[in-house]
């Protein structure tokens, strides 16, 4: 059996309105995790300082909060 007719069995797509709320659920988190990212990589130094990280730690987790509000929303 493919794995895509086993997993099909369990999962069904949402339709009309669950849909609708899918989508708009997932466009207003995807904006709250792209605004509060921009502020992060806007000033790494103080968002490092701030956690007490080191720099690179900081920008991998700013960069990856703004990577991942993106993906929410395409």
């Amino acid at each position: 059996m493919p794995i895509h007719e086993f997993f099909s069995q369990f999962l069904e797509w949402p339709d009309g309105r669950t849909s609708i709320a899918l989508l708009l659920l997932r466009t207003f988190i995807g904006s709250a995790f792209i605004l509060h990212s921009c502020h992060k990589t806007s000033n790494l130094p103080a968002f490092a300082l701030k956690f007490k990280l080191p720099i690179f730690l900081a920008a991998a987790a700013a960069y990856t909060q703004l990577a991942g509000g993106f993906m929410l929303i395409a």
